[in-house]
């Protein structure tokens, strides 16, 4: 069980003692050794989490200095999440190939990894707009044989759709289907692929994937619907927004903030201002979540 903080307790041992910036644990009491490989995992995982690598990396140093245990691949992918929360993907990189050469089994050959720390790599890049390094990563990724899983090419899709590269973007999560038919789309890559055909205008393409989605009996959530929405508007075709609406909200899915202030610009641009007031209203009525924002009024 792990509380607030590793300082306080790893699996419950309140012996386990931190020096006051909490980087390096002190782990000998009596002569004793009180942690193992999953404590400091889950300790580097923590910090990873909470977006703080130094504290990470100072915590994988001290899993050598202190025990003699040497990091495996968890350790490493956590500590290449950690910096990739933080937005560096240049020290991910880093961790990630030492990670390559510290496994390796024989000097002669790079350890492959697996795709999960591949996919926090391409991640890192893409919270950083790089998408061209996310691709090579990509590319990088096959050539050592590992296969891409659903989760790569979601990242790979939103780096390319966050760096302003919605056909890219298609393009990559059309390849699911072209290369890789063990790998099954799920409703973040249609969402992901909706959103690349909204800003690009193209609501059929939209419609068609939503269609595509049901078919691999997905439904919608409030992301994919507001993927929608934003189709809908960007095509000048608000009323089809607001059918939209009424037919996600009659299978029973309720909308948010989000949705709602993209409704609230169906039906400023349909004429229909008194629509528009009236939905103001309801959600001002609403829970605290769902109360109007300047993004709301900006629309």
């Amino acid at each position: 069980l792990l509380l607030d903080d590793p300082a306080q307790t790893v699996f419950g041992r309140r012996d386990f003692v931190y020096n006051k910036d909490e980087t390096a644990p002190l782990l000998a009491t009596a002569g004793r050794v009180l942690a193992d490989d999953v404590s400091f995992n889950i300790m580097i995982d923590y910090y990873a989490r909470r977006k703080q690598p130094q504290k990470a990396r100072a915590t994988l140093d001290a899993m050598r200095a202190f025990t003699g245990i040497q990091p495996g691949l968890f350790s490493y992918t956590a500590l290449v999440k950690a910096y990739a929360e933080a937005k560096d993907p240049d020290a991910a990189r880093a961790i990630f190939d030492q990670a390559r050469k510290n496994l390796a089994q024989d000097n002669n050959h790079l350890a492959p990894l697996d795709a999960n720390t591949w996919n926090t790599l391409i991640r890192a890049y893409g919270t950083t707009l790089r998408w061209r390094e996310a691709y090579a990563t990509f590319q990088e990724m096959k050539n050592a044989g590992i296969t891409p899983t659903i989760v790569t090419y979601t990242n790979l899709a939103s780096a390319a759709l966050s760096a302003g590269r919605p056909r890219f973007a298609i393009k990559v999560l059309n390849e699911i289907e072209e290369e890789h038919a063990q790998v099954k789309p799920n409703v973040i890559s249609f969402t992901i692929k909706i959103r690349a055909y909204a800003k690009l205008g193209q609501l059929p393409n939209a419609v068609d994937a939503l269609t595509q989605m049901r078919k691999y009996r997905l439904e919608p959530n409030k992301r994919t619907v507001a993927a929608l929405l934003e189709a809908c508007l960007a095509a000048g075709q608000p009323r089809a927004g607001q059918a939209l609406i009424k037919e996600t909200e009659a299978e029973g899915l309720s909308a948010d903030l989000v949705t709602n202030t993209l409704l609230l610009r169906c039906h400023l641009q349909a004429g229909d201002a008194q629509l528009a007031r009236d939905l103001l209203l309801q959600m001002h009525q609403g829970a605290p979540s769902e109360k109007p924002n300047i993004v709301t009024y900006n629309a």
